[in-house]
């Protein structure tokens, strides 16, 4: 209905919805309802002043991040940008800026008060990813049961990584690769996958091997213990999807000792540090078990999924199992190459443990190339510019010398 030009409506009978706006002032919308009998009559509405907050949202480069999701928050009422201006009341308030291929930025609090004010953000481009592996099991019935740590598990689907967005869970990661390699998966309840079928169409179910079997995931260090959908993945997770033959042996494993869970390939075969290991079993709750601290550093077991030995000499992440006490828990690590920074300071190290040496001690062959290793190894430490590569040959090589030293008396 168009205004008369005084400003006044002339209304027939019947109901109305009515809407008032002024640049600056928050909208107000009613309701009204006009009678047979009734007279000229005012409606009186009081607008509330709002003040403009708006956002300059670029990403690292510096280049202005074209129409970025902004929205504000006060109590349970949200306010959504409009070419990156948000008109708010005074008050107190959060916002959030989402886009596209960056991280949000989320719940930052935002104080408006009786004047115009500018927001300046930088986003960092969202290049988040977990590792995914799947692990079924042959329909067997009953009889023995099957175990991810004793070899009798099948691998269906290899570690492999998975670029995630935000806000994803384990349901989603999941329903992201399976398809791929043509898994169909039955999840009626959106938090429990009670079957699994093959792309050979062999189902394997809740209790396929007996009253205790089932599908079960871990996260990382071990046994997450709630829904598929519950569980929200970030960047780096290592995720386990499993066929267990006896829910009630699994359980968690947090370490209390060692820190470290990274180890480096250009060590070659290496061990892991378990030197003061004390592991904390907290079995499935719906088992009824409670928590204890052990210390297993003599007795217990560690090794890769279906029994395999650790490997040392391969980049990425592994899964480590643990088995101590009847109960089998997990933890994470993983293998890397120096950077340059480290490589610099594994340098410097090599490099001292070599000048402390003296030449009469050692024969003059193996002397002679620790010499000369040791010549390359300072002028490449020195150079700011050296190459991770030209950083890692000079490690290897004056490592390698200091091995090969031989005592003076063995020189013929």
């Amino acid at each position: 209905v168009e205004p008369q030009q005084d400003g006044t409506y002339l209304l027939a009978p019947g109901a109305y919805s009515y809407t008032v706006s002024a640049a600056h002032y928050r909208t107000q919308t009613g309701e009204l309802t006009v009678g047979i009998t009734d007279t000229d009559r005012t409606v009186t509405v009081e607008l509330t002043r709002t003040y403009e907050v708006r956002f300059v949202v670029k990403n690292e480069s510096g280049e202005t991040i074209e129409n970025p999701s902004i929205t504000a928050k006060k109590a349970k009422e949200t306010f959504t940008a409009e070419n990156g201006v948000l008109e708010l009341p005074s008050g107190e308030y959060t916002y959030t800026i989402r886009a596209d291929g960056y991280t949000s930025i989320r719940d930052v609090a935002l104080s408006v008060g009786k004047e115009t004010q500018t927001i300046k953000q930088t986003m960092v481009i969202w290049d988040s990813k977990v590792y995914f592996s799947l692990w079924g099991d042959t329909l067997h019935g009953g009889g023995r049961e099957h175990h991810l740590y004793d070899g009798t598990m099948t691998e269906w689907i290899p570690l492999i990584e998975v670029p995630i967005e935000e806000d994803w869970t384990v349901r989603d990661v999941m329903e992201a690769v399976l398809p791929k390699y043509y898994y169909e998966i039955s999840n009626p309840s959106g938090s429990y996958v009670n079957k699994i079928t093959t792309p050979d169409g062999e189902e394997l179910s809740e209790m396929s091997n007996g009253q205790n079997s089932g599908w079960m995931y871990m996260v990382n260090e071990g046994f997450a213990g709630v829904g598929v959908n519950a569980w929200k993945v970030n960047d780096g997770d290592v995720i386990t999807f499993y066929y267990v033959d006896n829910y009630k042996l699994e359980g968690t494993i947090s370490l209390t000792a060692p820190e470290k869970r990274v180890y480096y390939i250009e060590d070659g075969e290496a061990e892991l540090d378990t030197t003061g290991m004390k592991l904390e079993f907290k079995v499935n709750p719906m088992d009824g078990g409670s928590g204890k601290i052990s210390d297993v550093t003599k007795t217990a077991k560690l090794f890769l999924l279906n029994n395999a030995p650790f490997d040392s000499t391969t980049p990425g992440k592994q899964r480590i199992f643990v088995r101590h006490g009847g109960y089998t828990g997990s933890f994470v690590v993983e293998g890397r190459y120096r950077n340059a920074e480290e490589l610099h300071q594994t340098l410097s190290e090599c490099i001292a443990q070599a000048e402390t040496l003296e030449q009469k001690e050692y024969s003059k062959a193996s002397w002679n190339a620790l010499r000369d290793a040791l010549q390359t190894a300072k002028t490449v430490n020195a150079r700011p510019d050296a190459s991770e590569q030209t950083l890692r040959d000079a490690f290897l090589t004056l490592r390698d010398a200091l091995a090969a030293l031989r005592p003076a008396a063995e020189e013929v």
